[in-house]
């Protein structure tokens, strides 16, 4: 396609958008805050739309480590 291009993409609940894509290559950014499945529903440009979903994406978010000591005993 031509760009510019738009975006749309879900984690299953929630759905944003992302207009004005100008490069052929996008790093999409997300925050999530637990493990999450994203997909790109929707794919648009001048001459049409691609509605057909992409693979699914998982982010996996593990847990903050506990803070320890690194030897067992004071010096």
């Amino acid at each position: 396609g031509v760009a510019p291009w738009e975006i749309t993409y879900t984690d299953g609940t929630s759905f944003w958008t992302v207009n004005n894509i100008t490069t052929d290559k996008y790093l999409l950014k997300v925050t999530p805050a637990a493990t999450t499945q994203y997909w790109i529903t929707e794919v648009k440009h001048i001459y049409g739309t691609n509605s057909t979903p992409s693979a699914k994406v998982t982010i996996v978010v593990n847990p903050r480590p506990t803070s320890s000591k690194i030897y067992p005993h004071d010096p």
